[in-house]
């Protein structure tokens, strides 16, 4: 009896037809599709860390709090400016109003009107940086609170409760990693790409991988549930091995694949009967 492919029984595992063409296996690895760092924009005192390491987070959820209080009193000093450059506004506005009317009335001059206008003006202007300080401050105010940028799996803290922290410098306060979907990435032999454009007929490199179908078999030899296309590749062919590098996302809701992990990657090709070199 003949021993079925890898291809092969991953179909009738996952209850659908076995593959046509031919299937290649290439090792492969599991890498992070997207990842993000935690930094602080503040300088300050961390006072609260929300997450021990290893949690799942959804973006937004509060992570790392910053003293506040500093923060606070700069958004009532800037509160209070605001007041105060408003009121020096309806001040200014009031006295242009009146000279209008006595120089229309021909009992102010025009260089009175005209430094009264300039008064007025500069209120104005110093009321939209008053506007502009408070807006500055209440950002301020909320970056106290780190966020996590993304959803994803949260390293530990790389600080500790107390740490004085610095905006943006140093090292990151945590990294966060996405899993779903997953990123796996798999050489292929430049030659072997070549020889499958020419038998799979495809004229260019996107209309093969529309073509191919990419399966994943566990390090404990279990077929992963789901498939995936390779969707982009290398720009560049490793000159030390010939080989070029090819990426494709798995769907991972159960988080089974993980960066890092090493697996076999099967990649089942059309064949076309009669295809000739293709025209790169």
């Amino acid at each position: 009896m003949l021993a079925k492919s890898p291809a092969v029984l991953i179909a009738l595992m996952l209850g659908v037809a076995p593959p046509l063409g031919e299937t290649l296996e290439f090792e492969g690895r599991v890498e992070a599709a997207h990842n993000a760092a935690l930094y602080s924009h503040l300088n300050g005192i961390i006072t609260e860390i929300a997450f021990e390491g290893g949690e799942a987070v959804q973006a937004g959820d509060p992570l790392i709090t910053i003293d506040p209080a500093e923060f606070e009193l700069a958004v009532a000093e800037a509160k209070a400016a605001l007041e105060r450059a408003r009121a020096n506004q309806t001040l200014a506005r009031q006295q242009a109003t009146r000279v209008r009317d006595l120089s229309g009335r021909g009992v102010a001059t025009e260089a009175r009107q005209d430094v009264a206008e300039a008064e007025l003006a500069v209120a104005r202007a110093e009321t939209l940086m008053a506007e502009t300080a408070l807006e500055r401050a209440e950002l301020d105010l909320r970056r106290t609170v780190i966020p996590a940028p993304i959803a994803g799996f949260v390293s530990r803290p790389m600080a500790l409760v107390g740490t004085f922290v610095e905006a943006e410098a140093g090292p990151p306060l945590g990294l966060i990693v996405q899993l779903n979907p997953a990123l796996v990435a798999y050489q292929v032999p430049y030659a072997v790409r070549l020889e499958t454009m020419e038998k799979s007929g495809a004229k260019t490199l996107d209309e093969l991988f529309q073509h191919i179908t990419l399966e994943l078999v566990l390090p404990n030899g279990q077929a992963y549930p789901s498939t995936a296309r390779p969707r982009f590749t290398d720009a560049t062919v490793d000159p030390e091995t010939g080989d070029l590098t090819l990426w494709a996302h798995f769907d991972n809701p159960n988080w089974i694949l993980r960066p890092g992990m090493r697996l076999t990657v099967l990649s089942n090709i059309p064949v076309r009967e009669g295809s000739g070199p293709s025209v790169q």
